[in-house]
């Protein structure tokens, strides 16, 4: 699609009037000769350039027509003086498909004055697939956008949010893998430990952390509940005294007994 946008030089010989039509590949041209009549009119230069690639909007591609199908392009048009009959128009073919911004001047020309007359043209030229094309791609910049400063801002701050979580975790699996380690014999005998044990993985996990908003959830959501940065302290400290009672209970307690169990009987001799 094609979008013609001029501005409105000063004529010499002749008065000119743009104006764009529905059509997206011709412009309308009021030519109207002064007293005398303008004979040969035509484009002679083009120097409309596209401003990034600096491809060139030449003469093989614009035209001057008596229509705006583009369809009588043959130019060297004669208009009476003062012509007050249909306009002419500029027209871009078919066979062009550059894209993007064309600026610059086209230069008419008639026989009765030797210097040209320049029109200034902004041109926007894009097609149906280039702005689909551009549609999926700013749709892409959004989403990417939303990953890194939403998304990963989301995951970051959650992540720092359970790294204290993580650290008293790693503890209680700790004590969990050494209860694991006794004897055969002598495993199950704890079930008060054990249960404790098992409690405070579940309340140490994300899916128990997250319901009552101590952190942020996985997904960003707009309408969530603050988190309770507070609240989270509170529940950590909470746990981390009894992580720790356990540890006493299985270090000072639990693993001496079963040693003192298991060490063989000191044998004793006779006389």
């Amino acid at each position: 699609m094609l979008r013609l946008c001029p501005r409105f030089p000063d004529a010499s010989f002749v008065e000119i009037r743009l104006k764009r039509l529905p059509s997206t590949q011709c412009i309308s041209v009021s030519v109207i000769p002064g007293d005398a009549p303008t004979t040969n009119l035509r484009i002679q230069q083009s120097s409309l350039i596209e401003q990034s690639t600096k491809r060139a909007l030449g003469l093989d591609h614009l035209k001057l027509c008596r229509d705006a199908n583009g369809s009588d392009c043959r130019g060297g048009f004669d208009l009476a003086p003062h012509y007050p009959g249909p306009p002419l128009y500029f027209c871009v073919d078919d066979g062009f498909h550059g894209h993007g911004n064309y600026r610059g001047t086209v230069s008419l020309s008639a026989l009765e004055k030797p210097e040209t007359q320049p029109v200034t043209l902004n041109i926007y030229s894009s097609s149906a697939g280039a702005k689909t094309f551009g549609f999926f791609l700013i749709l892409a910049g959004v989403v990417a956008a939303w990953v890194t400063k939403v998304f990963a801002s989301n995951r970051l701050t959650r992540d720092q949010e359970l790294l204290s979580v993580t650290l008293l975790r790693r503890r209680v699996e700790a004590l969990q893998s050494d209860l694991a380690a006794l004897p055969a014999a002598f495993r199950g005998a704890t079930p008060g430990i054990d249960g404790d044990i098992t409690r405070l993985l579940q309340d140490l996990s994300p899916e128990n952390l997250e319901p009552q908003h101590f952190i942020h959830p996985a997904s960003p959501n707009p309408f969530a509940v603050p988190v309770e940065s507070a609240g989270l302290k509170t529940f950590l400290a909470d746990r981390d005294t009894k992580v720790n009672l356990l540890t006493v209970l299985v270090e000072e307690g639990v693993k001496p007994a079963v040693q003192m169990t298991t060490r063989p009987a000191r044998q004793i001799g006779t006389c």
